[in-house]
Parts: structure tokens; sequence; C-alpha cells
């Protein structure tokens, strides 16, 4: 093997590496938590809260998948307000923290969208729930005041096992 040839191997094998850790941080984000109350879900990253949805004003939960197959597939739960907000979340973070376990007590939560998510082959978007200002406030019951929830970012197998 020439000189040349091993150095152009290590480049590459260097440039490849900064490419694996760019696409494996552009979901993720290690300092990021979630908080959960009776009155909303907040999004907390570097200390700040960086988005907020009123569980009286929760409308809609969707599923947005980018990439899947790859081993960088990033899938992001999102929650739609009236006021026309949407709260994006890891979706890791959302079954970890319990969130998608509060949110499947909607009434007429489709399960189905989350395992056809958690299944597919193309980039996707699936509602999982449509609602009025108000049918959400179910999620919010039984809950303690807030503290942030710091999660793994290790991804599960399944959510639909998780908190039902």
């Amino acid at each position: 093997m020439s000189v040349a040839y091993t150095v152009a191997l290590a480049v590459l094998m260097f440039a490849g590496l900064q490419v694996v850790i760019w696409m494996s941080s552009r979901c993720a984000n290690p300092v990021a938590s979630l908080c959960r109350d009776p009155v909303a879900v907040e999004l907390w990253q570097r200390g700040k809260c960086s988005g907020r949805v009123e569980w009286s004003q929760l409308v809609g939960v969707e599923i947005l998948v980018f990439d899947p197959g790859s081993w960088w597939c990033c899938m992001v739960l999102s929650l739609a307000s009236c006021e026309g907000c949407d709260l994006r979340v890891p979706y890791d973070m959302a079954v970890n923290s319990g969130l998608l376990g509060r949110l499947q007590r909607l009434p007429g939560f489709d399960r189905e969208m989350v395992a056809r998510a958690e299944s597919c082959l193309d980039d996707g978007l699936f509602l999982c729930w449509q609602g009025a200002p108000g049918e959400a406030a179910v999620c919010g019951a039984n809950l303690p005041p807030g503290e942030p929830h710091e999660v793994s970012r290790k991804r599960p197998t399944t959510a639909l096992s998780r908190e039902q």
C-alpha cells in the first residue's frame, strides 16, 4: 500500500467521521428536556423554554418522519396549537418522557398511525389526533406541577407498549 493511498484513505475516513457526527446530531439535542404539567407541555433547550403548548389549546398531534431506513432516521412529534404554534419534540424524548403515552389518552387518538410511523419506509407525516380546543385537557389531568424531565437519547423499540 502506497503512502499516498494511506494518507488519502485516512483523510476520507476523517471526513466520513465528521459527516457521521453531523448527521447523528441533526435531530438529537442532548441538552434538551421536557416539562409536562397540568397546564402545558414545554421543551427546554440550553436552559431556556424553546416551545410551549397548553393542553387547553392543543388541536393536533402528528409524527413527522425523515430519512427512514437509514441509521440516522429522524422522527419528530408535532403538537399543534389552535394559536398557530407548533411544538416539535424529538420522538425518542416524547416516548421516554411519557408524553406520547399521555397523548394516547386523547379521545380518538389513532395508535395505528403511531405504528405506521415507526415502521414506515418513506418520509411521511402521520396524523394521530385532531380535535377542538379543550379536548386535550385529559392529558394534563393528575400531573404534578412541572419539573423538567431529563430523558435518555436511546430510541425505544416501540411506543405502543409505553404508558397507556
